[in-house]
C-alpha cells in the first residue's frame, strides 16, 4: 500500500516551508511498520571507469538500440565539462570549457518534418540556462549542439518527460534554493526550443513549483508520469509530471527518524519487462536505495564496497553506474545486475532484463487531432482553461464558445475562433452553460455561470442570441 512516512503532520510541516499556489500538500500520518526495515546489503562493483575528476557528478546512460556495445555513459564534471564513457569505462569523448552539473536523456524526439534525434539535456549553472546535444555513435561518438534554453535561475539538476502517448517534451529544472520549474520544448529546424517565448524570443515556463529546501536530484518516470524530486535533507516527493496535473504532492520517503534516507544526493528509474521495476536513490549516508515503483516500498539497501557516499548514479541495461567522488582518484563504477541478483533481496525477484524510457509506449489509445482554434488569450502560461458551448438552436451556424482566461477573464467565440467579446471581469476558473432558463412571466433566455476565484464569488451571464454578446444579470 503507497503511504506517506510520516510519523508527525505538525513537525514534517515545520520543516517542508511554503508551497506553491499551484500546489497543495496532504499529509497522511502514518508510523513505518517495523516490517518496513530493510537489512544493508554489501555488494562489489564490476567495472571502473578508466579517467578519473576532481568533480564527477551526475551520470546519465545512453542506450544504443543498435549495437549496445557502443551504448555511452555521459558524466558531468562541473567545471572540468562533460566526459564520455564506453560500457566498458574507457573514456571516448569529452566536452571542455563549459561548467554542466545536472543531465539527463530521452530517445526518438521528432521534429514536424520526420527528422528524429536522441537528445542529452545537461545544466549549465554558470550561464542560466540548459543545454541541449543530438547523440549518435554509429562510426564515433557525434554530439551535435542542437540548442541553447535560457533560464531566470540556475539549474544544478535537470530531467526530461517524454509523453508516451503524444511525444510531447517536457524540461525540469531544479535549483538549490528549492525551485522546480518546467518547459515545454520542441524540436524544430534542427533545434530544442521551447513552445512558448516572449516578445523577446525568451522561454516561458510553464509551471514553477516551490518545493520547499535544497534540491539535489529530479527524474521523471514517463509510463506513470510521475516526477521525482529530491529534496536533500528532507525526503523524496512525487508530483505529476504534466503542468496540468494538479494532484496534491506525495512523499515516497523521508530522512531518519521518520524515514529511511540520510541524505538524498540522486534519482534514476530502472524499468524491468515486466511493467515493474524501481525507483533508484543515491543517499550519501545510507547508500544506494531501491524502491519499488507501484507502491514505493523500499526494497533494497546496498552497501558498495569501497565506495563510501553515493552522490550520483545512472542506469543502465546491465548494470547501475554510481560516482565515487570521495576515492583518492573519484571514478565511476559499475554494480552489474548479476551481482546484485546475488543479494538477498534479489534472489526471488532478479532483474532478468532491464530497460530504457525507449521502450515506454502507451497502447490501446486513440490520438484526437484538433482541427480549430480560437483567438489566444492575452496572458501568458496556464490562463486559457475552461470552455463552455452555446448552441444558437435557431442558427446553429452562429453558436458561440464561450472561455475563461483565468487570469482574467471571460471571453464570447464564433466557430471559427473569433473573439466577439471580452469581459475583463476578475479571475473566471470554469464555465457551465444551462441551454433554457424559462422566467415567471414566460420568457427564456440561455445563461453562462463562471466561478470567479477573485471575489469567490460566481458569476451569472445571460447570452442573448440576437447580439451574440453576454450580459450580466
Amino acid at each position: 500500500m503507497r503511504r506517506s512516512l510520516l510519523s508527525s503532520i505538525i513537525a514534517l510541516s515545520l520543516l517542508t516551508g511554503c508551497n506553491s499556489d499551484k500546489t497543495e500538500t496532504v499529509y497522511v500520518e502514518t508510523e513505518i511498520p517495523k516490517s518496513d526495515v530493510v537489512a544493508t546489503e554489501s555488494l562489489a562493483t564490476s567495472t571502473t571507469a578508466k579517467t578519473s575528476y576532481d568533480d564527477i557528478g551526475d551520470g546519465a546512460y545512453w542506450l544504443n538500440s543498435e549495437d549496445e556495445t557502443k551504448s555511452l555513459l555521459f558524466v558531468t564534471l562541473e567545471g572540468d565539462g562533460l566526459a564520455v564513457y564506453n560500457p566498458a569505462g574507457d573514456e571516448v569523448e569529452r566536452l571542455e570549457n563549459i561548467e554542466v552539473t545536472g543531465a539527463d536523456i530521452r530517445y526518438g524526439i521528432k521534429a514536424d518534418n520526420g527528422d528524429s534525434i536522441d537528445l542529452l539535456a545537461v545544466a549549465l549553472p554558470e550561464d542560466n540556462s540548459i543545454g541541449f546535444y543530438s547523440v549518435s555513435n554509429k562510426d564515433g561518438v557525434v554530439l551535435n549542439d542542437v540548442g541553447t534554453l535560457t533560464t531566470d535561475y540556475a539549474a544544478e539538476g535537470v530531467c526530461l518527460h517524454k509523453n508516451t502517448t503524444n511525444g510531447a517534451l517536457l524540461l525540469t529544472g531544479v535549483t538549490d534554493d528549492g525551485m522546480a520549474v518546467q518547459y515545454k520544448l520542441k524540436y524544430q529546424d534542427g533545434e530544442i526550443k521551447s513552445v512558448l517565448a516572449d516578445d523577446n524570443a525568451l522561454p516561458i515556463a510553464v509551471r514553477e513549483l516551490e518545493v520547499g529546501g535544497e534540491l539535489s536530484a529530479c527524474i521523471v518516470d514517463d509510463e506513470t508520469s510521475t516526477l521525482y524530486v529530491a529534496e536533500q535533507d528532507l525526503g523524496i516527493w512525487a508530483y505529476g509530471a504534466d503542468p496540468e496535473d494538479i494532484n496534491s504532492r506525495q512523499i515516497v520517503d523521508s530522512i531518519a527518524p521518520l524515514g529511511h534516507l540520510q541524505e538524498i544526493e540522486a534519482l534514476d528509474l530502472l524499468y524491468l519487462s515486466d511493467g515493474k521495476g524501481y525507483l533508484v536513490v543515491g543517499d550519501e549516508g545510507k547508500g544506494m536505495m531501491l524502491y519499488n515503483r507501484d507502491d514505493w516500498a523500499l526494497k533494497a539497501n546496498i552497501q558498495l564496497d569501497g565506495v563510501d557516499e553515493i552522490k550520483s548514479l545512472a542506469v543502465a541495461n546491465n548494470g547501475i553506474w554510481v560516482g565515487n567522488s570521495e576515492a583518492d582518484k573519484p571514478v565511476y563504477e559499475k554494480l552489474s545486475y548479476s551481482t546484485l541478483n546475488s543479494a538477498p533481496s534479489f534472489t526471488q525477484s532478479p532483474i532478468n532484463e532491464a530497460l530504457s524510457s525507449a521502450n515506454l509506449a502507451a497502447t490501446g489509445i486513440a490520438l484526437v487531432k484538433v482541427v480549430g482554434e480560437t483567438a489566444p488569450v492575452d496572458d501568458d502560461g496556464d490562463a486559457a482553461d475552461d470552455p463552455a458551448f452555446w448552441l444558437n438552436q435557431a442558427d446553429p451556424d452562429n453558436s458561440l464558445i464561450i472561455g475563461t482566461n483565468k487570469q482574467g477573464g471571460l471571453a464570447a467565440y464564433d466557430l471559427d475562433g473569433k473573439e466577439l467579446q471580452y469581459l475583463d471581469e476578475g479571475e473566471p476558473n470554469n464555465v457551465d452553460i444551462i441551454q433554457a432558463v424559462t422566467t415567471p412571466s414566460g420568457d427564456t433566455y440561455s445563461l453562462a455561470a463562471a466561478s470567479n476565484r477573485e471575489f469567490n464569488t460566481i458569476a451569472l451571464y445571460k447570452i442573448q442570441a440576437a447580439t451574440m454578446v453576454m450580459n450580466l444579470s
